[in-house]
């Protein structure tokens, strides 16, 4: 019995190792002549068409030409141009997160490569081959959902997870319903391949991996050295810590606008210190006030507006251990200035966005420790006479007095000169810890001015809307 006449008969069935097979002998077509043969009208006439058309020349579907180049060979493209971009972020967050990740690119990269042209060559293991690429992509991305889902990284993984099981629904759906496919790979020929078998267990194997390996650090933040600093798991908490440092420290010195400059990291004890030089002011030129108010707002501004830059594994790592961190500022003659220190507690809270503030308290603060250094001169010949806060209109008043210019003086200086000219003057306002705390805190700014009787002459108030733009 030849394979024409087989490929014919309903008696025929598939196996995925051997191909076509008789359904009576379990083995393949020989050529004796078969007295059980019975026509499959169905086939004859799908073989009847394609001896007038070669079935190796049936031309691909632009939906087919999509998956292939659009779905497989851009994606494979796009994964490799996105790992070795960020080769220097992959190097930092550790070694064994590296090595999976590359090798889970670079393997999928493979699996894809080989799909494609599997198709092209009409290869009879071509469809399953699709089909097992699509699969090991569908469970990355319910890896990448289970971490969103239990780890939270602000939405990101969501979004790739879901992008990822949609596009590998829809293709799977269309290699399963697809007539063109059908056409050009018969189910009753397909195979498949022993690559197939070994790339797909080995890619979802690497998959595995490189996301387990981001979870081990979440539940294991004792360990993140381990995987995600050194790769050696056998370091002892101790060195986990000083090599965490040592890689902060590679960033040092590291230079600010404003003449501050970070210097080193070490341990003291059980706290963290972060060291910084202030290398234009010397201890004399600052008033205790102003040590004061910068530590409580500088601590202030971190726990609540620049939390996220805490947010690396070192720092993790240092938390996570119980160790706090004090930044520490120094004069230009390595004189301290004043110390801020912030538990792992507060920034554990401040991280999940647990830790609560009382904004009225906050800035009363401030305005008290202003108002105990008042009066002082202010804005050059002008005098801050006293601060206030109202918290029902959330409010700072600055009550500056005119003591060099008379009511005749002022009669010509109206509210709009005086808006100018704090205008003009914004970048002086703004040094000052109690108007930076208040727009950080979008709070209106007024300021009243007084006659030298202590008659107030106008008054000119800042909304935030207003002070953002002039920012």
């Amino acid at each position: 019995m030849n394979i024409d006449k087989c490929k014919t008969c309903t008696k025929r069935e598939f196996s995925a190792e051997q191909g076509l097979l008789c359904g009576l002998t379990h083995e393949k077509p020989s050529n004796e002549e078969c007295i059980n043969y019975e026509e499959d009208a169905k086939a004859k006439a799908y073989e009847e068409r394609n001896k007038e058309e070669d079935p190796t020349k049936e031309d691909f579907s632009g939906w087919l030409y999509l998956f292939l180049i659009g779905g497989i060979g851009v994606g494979t493209i796009n994964n490799l141009i996105s790992i070795f971009r960020n080769l220097s972020v992959a190097t930092m967050i550790g070694s064994a997160y590296f090595y999976f990740a590359i090798g889970y690119v670079l393997l999928l990269a493979i699996f894809g490569i080989t799909t494609i042209v599997s198709f092209f060559a009409r290869k009879t293991y071509a469809v399953a081959l699709a089909k097992s690429y699509i699969i090991v992509l569908a469970i990355d991305g319910l890896l990448a959902l289970l971490l969103w889902m239990f780890f939270d990284f602000s939405g990101i993984m969501l979004s790739i997870g879901i992008r990822t099981i949609i596009w590998a629904a829809i293709w799977f759906t269309y290699l399963l319903l697809s007539d063109n496919v059908e056409d050009i790979f018969p189910k009753n020929t397909r195979t498949i391949s022993l690559f197939n078998r070994i790339i797909f267990p080995l890619s979802i194997l690497l998959s595995c991996l490189s996301y387990g390996s981001l979870c081990y650090v979440c539940l294991n933040p004792n360990s993140a050295a381990d995987m995600f600093i050194t790769g050696d798991i056998f370091l002892s908490k101790d060195k986990h810590i000083k090599v965490a440092i040592d890689k902060m420290n590679e960033g040092f010195p590291l230079q600010y606008d404003n003449g501050l400059v970070a210097t080193s990291m070490t341990q003291e004890g059980n706290s963290i210190v972060c060291d910084f030089v202030y290398t234009d002011i010397s201890m004399d030129e600052i008033a205790p006030a102003d040590v004061k108010m910068q530590s409580i707002y500088g601590k202030h501004l971190l726990l609540f507006k620049d939390i996220e830059q805490m947010k690396n594994p070192s720092i993790m790592l240092f938390i996570q251990n119980g160790l706090s961190i004090t930044y520490r500022y120094s004069d230009k003659n390595n004189m301290p200035v004043f110390a801020v220190n912030f538990t792992a507690d507060e920034l554990n809270k401040a991280m999940s966005h647990q830790l609560r503030y009382n904004q009225d308290s906050y800035i009363q603060s401030l305005v008290d420790i202003q108002n105990a250094r008042l009066p002082m001169e202010y804005l050059g010949d002008c005098i801050l006479q006293q601060c206030e806060y109202n918290p029902s209109y959330k409010r700072i008043s600055y009550i500056v007095s005119l003591p060099e210019l008379t009511k005749d003086d002022l009669f010509y200086l109206t509210a709009d000169y005086f808006r100018d000219y704090l205008t003009e003057n914004w970048t002086y306002l703004q040094s000052d810890i109690l108007f930076s705390a208040a727009m950080g805190e979008y709070l209106t700014i007024e300021f009243v001015f007084q006659t030298n009787k202590g008659k107030t002459h106008c008054n000119v108030v800042f909304l935030a809307n207003e002070y953002k733009q002039i920012n």
